[in-house]
């Protein structure tokens, strides 16, 4: 059992790609190599996305380690792309297991993506493969193209290294392959294989449950029979002078245009019940042609960064130049462990522009309260952030903000919270556990998780929604306080850091 609203977060949130003409054949060998078993599909064309013209004038090549992509992926420029299969089940979302692939303009080495991560190299089916403390592993699948597979199982990667060496790989579902091969210049583009994935009476409830279907049985029925045909679906991204994103629902059947006015409502409606508001969404028109229906909009820098967020791969590290490596060997260069202010401030960097676009969103009042799903993706993006050269203090505050994020994601599911700070630190006790969400435990330091309860109400759908928009109204004052520690911490960690840096910490 499990909840749908779940299920269209998730789908609505990964990511793929079209290439540059010069990296068409790598993408394609690349897809080729993701395993059947995969039902989702991410890409994120890295070089494109730099290179689109508004990615020079804003000068993405330069800062989206940082100010750009910082709350969303940390991919160094010389990769061209990154592909992700996602083996999603939705009968059990706390496990997603997921093959990465990497393609790099000039191939990095495995040791160095070893020291990297201050990981453990070893041979595995005559690859080398490095295991990070993130629960995954890299491998080099062929010159130019590195793996990772995710959670780090080591017979996963054993049997698909295998199937690539002997090129058995079964490869992705038609509609994903048929995605890829139709992404035309979108340089994102993102898809979810939903042919056998879930129960039609599922599709029937959320629908007859959702507020913009409200009093309307025909539109109930019409919808009911739509979706009962649902064969995937699909988000399209592509930068130009602005950002335009496109979500395609694909059908079995014709859609018909008395369908057209309720789509993009109830589509919004499931997102927001699942704590995934997407702001941007609102402005969508919405076509219906033959079998397919389109939400077209514009997107934002901090919307392509809420939905970019949930591509949680470890960092990858960048193929450092010759003079570079050269000044590594430098006595007087800082050691693995010692900070260093170049990468003390990207990590800066990336932590305030993760609560930017999430203290805009707060101010907005009413939206705030369906954005759960971003909060716990960047929490979980604080803790994929490099480490390496990250001044101590800093990464103290990195992980108590990620706390705070993952408490703030709780309040706004409906669980009530009490914040207290306690010798220094910060308490957060769960007291409530409405159906369907629950916590770890009753009581937590520094930590609230959140796992969803995998049941599908059927019955009093409207009674439970009721229920948690009390419980989230309610704890509007404990995340208020949640919120004023995390602007009080960013002040002090500013200010220290500055005094012990100096100017140089902030300038830009």
């Amino acid at each position: 059992m499990f909840r749908l609203t779940q299920l269209l977060a998730f789908t609505f949130l990964l990511l793929a790609a079209n290439s540059t003409p010069a990296g068409a054949a790598e993408l394609e060998k690349a897809l080729k190599l993701i395993p059947q078993s995969a039902n989702s599909l991410a890409i994120i064309q890295v070089k494109n996305l730099v290179n689109s013209p508004l990615g020079q004038r804003e000068g993405w090549g330069k800062k989206h380690q940082t100010q750009f992509l910082s709350g969303a992926v940390h991919i160094p420029p010389s990769v061209n792309f990154v592909l992700r299969g996602f083996e999603f089940h939705p009968e059990d979302t706390r496990v997603t297991k997921s093959y990465g692939i990497a393609g790099w303009q000039t191939p990095v080495s495995m040791s160095r993506i070893a020291e990297h991560e201050k990981a453990r190299m070893e041979m595995i089916v005559g690859h080398a493969a490095v295991h990070t403390d993130r629960n995954s592993c890299f491998a080099e699948l062929m010159p130019g193209l590195v793996g990772a597979v995710s959670p780090d199982y080591r017979q996963d990667l054993a049997r698909w290294l295998r199937e690539i060496d002997s090129g058995t790989v079964n490869t992705m579902s038609p509609f994903l392959q048929e995605v890829a091969a139709n992404s035309g210049d979108s340089q994102v583009v993102l898809a979810l294989d939903f042919q056998d994935l879930i129960d039609p009476r599922t599709w029937r409830e959320h629908i007859k449950a959702s507020s913009a279907v409200a009093d309307k049985p025909n539109a109930v029925a019409t919808l009911t029979h739509l979706t009962d045909s649902l064969r995937g679906i699909s988000l399209k991204i592509h930068v130009s002078e602005k950002t335009t994103a496109v979500i395609t629902l694909d059908f079995n059947t014709v859609v018909s245009q008395v369908t057209k006015p309720f789509l993009k409502p109830v589509l919004m409606d499931l997102l927001n019940e699942a704590g995934a508001n997407l702001e941007d969404l609102a402005d969508g028109e919405v076509e219906a042609k033959e079998k397919k229906a389109t939400i077209t909009f514009p997107l934002s820098d901090a919307g392509l960064r809420q939905v970019m967020s949930l591509i949680l791969m470890p960092s990858l590290p960048g193929q450092a130049p010759e003079s570079t490596a050269a000044n590594d060997s430098n006595t007087n260069a800082p050691g693995a462990n010692q900070p260093s202010l170049p990468a003390t401030r990207t990590y800066y960097a990336a932590v305030n522009q993760i609560l930017d676009d999430l203290e805009k969103q707060n101010k907005k009042g009413v939206n705030y309260i369906r954005t759960a799903v971003w909060h716990e993706n960047f929490a979980k993006k604080i803790d994929q952030l490099s480490l390496r050269g990250v001044d101590p203090d800093l990464v103290s505050y990195g992980a108590n903000v990620s706390s705070n994020l993952r408490a703030l994601a709780v309040s706004l599911r409906g669980v009530p919270i009490e914040v207290s700070q306690l010798q220094g630190g910060v308490q957060y006790n769960v007291q409530y556990r409405p159906e369907g969400y629950y916590s770890s435990n009753n009581s937590l330091w520094s930590t609230v998780a959140y796992q969803p309860a995998f049941t599908n109400v059927q019955t009093n759908q409207g009674q439970i929604r009721a229920q948690q928009a009390e419980a989230i109204a309610a704890g509007a004052k404990q995340r208020e306080k949640i919120w004023q520690i995390i602007l009080d911490n960013r002040q002090q960690i500013r200010i220290k850091l500055t005094e012990k840096y100096g100017r140089e910490f902030e300038a830009k």
